[in-house]
């Protein structure tokens, strides 16, 4: 969104969600926990932030490439993020 929204993540009555990395299954979790740091260091100036590991915590639910969400996983996501936005337009 080119347009700057509030601290809050709204803007003109419009909501920006960000998240980081989920869950990451490999030897350089310095990498992943540096790369989550920047993340939330800039989205959560303009947007509604939830770290990822917030969002899928278990992780079995990794797929076998070791980087990117199961079927499971995927539903674990929908399920949480779909709760904090509809805590965000209910209470915001």
């Amino acid at each position: 969104m080119s347009e700057k929204m509030a601290n809050d993540g709204v803007f003109n009555n419009r909501y920006g969600f960000a998240t980081s990395i989920f869950k990451v299954n490999y030897d350089d979790e310095t990498r992943t926990k540096k790369f989550r740091e920047i993340v939330k260091k800039y989205a959560q100036k303009r947007l509604i932030f939830t770290d990822g590991t917030e969002l899928m915590g278990n992780e079995t639910y990794v797929s076998a490439d070791c980087t990117h969400p199961s079927h499971e996983g995927l539903e674990m996501i929908a399920d949480n993020w779909s709760n904090v936005m509809k805590n965000a337009l209910c209470n915001g």
